[in-house]
């Protein structure tokens, strides 16, 4: 049933190999995931059985998610030590769990399935999700509409916004909810459009100083958020000689303590100049992920001149100020 156990079989050129193999009938795995409060099956919570302790997915199993009395099942699984993961759906705000509940797989509970029989397991409780509700304006009071918020405090980039368990979006209102389990967050707030300085909780310029903010199962949070103005980099890369880079440059840029919080682009046609997206107050290091479609090769630069990050050269930025920078390739 592993393919650590496997016996061998040599094929060799111009014959034909011939083996066979006894299957038995597989086992059968059945439990509910129910709210932990009221007792009711929560659908949409889709079973996966794992070798051992692993992440190792066992091959061959049927799986059949939760319906509305939150009973699941698993079929044609071997008689080995094995874990089960119960991941909630996308949308339910509820964080996936090992079966009875623990958070870590080295903390799962290993079940012995037998073949041929079904074992009914014992049901597996889940907290509801809680709810950070919010309003996000200008300095004026003005609705910003279109802002990301994303409660694990991470930036879209370019894949483009926010589609987690942990995300929302603002309305027309500049209103958000999201649904989220418990647990200590520290919210990130960015949009594309409007030229708004990304922000984590509290006016926080770094997700390190962001304000934690606590959501509770079944209850709700208010967060709001004033976003003002940012800053941006502009300017052009240039390679060691001075001249054009000659290949694609991706730029991404990062806090002095490391979040990943903006993006610029160099390349033929706007004559290897950038002008990066809005950044919030503070120090920043600018990479270049430089990719050559003719030898099919990758190479990562930092300014100013760096080839390591350790490097490379901060760059001071002032709310709604403009930096023009050479960015030199080594």
């Amino acid at each position: 049933t592993s393919h650590l156990q496997a016996k061998p079989v040599d094929v060799v050129g111009g014959r034909t190999l011939t083996t066979s193999a006894t299957l038995d009938i597989g086992a059968v795995v059945t439990g509910r995931v129910v709210d932990a409060t009221t007792g009711a099956g929560i659908s949409d919570v889709c079973p996966g059985a794992h070798i051992g302790r692993t992440w190792s997915w066992v091959p061959g199993q049927l799986v059949m998610c939760t319906g509305e009395d939150g009973t699941y099942r698993l079929s044609g699984l071997p008689a080995d030590p094995t874990s089960l993961h119960l991941s909630p759906h996308w949308e339910s705000g509820l964080a996936p769990t090992w079966y009875l509940g623990a958070t870590e797989l080295a903390d799962a509970t290993l079940l012995r399935p037998k073949t041929g029989r079904v074992t009914t397991l014992a049901d597996t409780r889940l907290a509801q999700a809680g709810y950070v509700t919010g309003v996000v304006t200008d300095g004026l009071g003005n609705a910003v509409p279109g802002v990301h918020v994303n409660l694990d405090g991470s930036y879209g980039g370019r894949a483009g916004g926010c589609e987690g368990t942990t995300c929302g979006f603002t309305d027309e209102q500049g209103r958000y909810t999201i649904k989220a389990p418990s647990g200590t967050y520290r919210p990130l707030f960015w949009s594309y459009n409007g030229g708004w300085a990304p922000e984590w909780s509290g006016d926080a310029s770094t997700r390190a100083t962001a304000t934690p903010v606590t959501v509770t199962s079944g209850e709700e949070t208010a967060l709001d958020a004033e976003l003002t103005q940012g800053g941006q980099l502009t300017g052009s890369v240039v390679s060691v000689s001075g001249g054009s880079p000659g290949i694609y440059v991706l730029g991404t840029i990062y806090t002095e303590s490391g979040d990943y919080i903006g993006d610029y682009d160099a390349y033929a046609d706007n004559q290897w100049t950038f002008r990066s997206t809005s950044l919030p107050a503070g120090s920043f290091r600018l990479a270049a992920h430089l990719y050559d479609e003719a030898t099919g090769t990758s190479t990562e630069a930092w300014f100013d001149g760096s080839s390591t990050e350790a490097g490379a050269t901060l760059v001071p930025l002032s709310l709604g100020e403009v930096v023009d920078l050479t960015f030199h390739l080594p």
